[in-house]
């Protein structure tokens, strides 16, 4: 798995928890 889909899904987590939490 490329450090870039890593680092995306990361993001991705991030954002979702961004949308629970507001």
């Amino acid at each position: 798995m490329p450090i870039f889909a890593v680092k995306t899904t990361a993001r991705q987590e991030r954002t979702v928890a961004d949308m629970i939490a507001s």
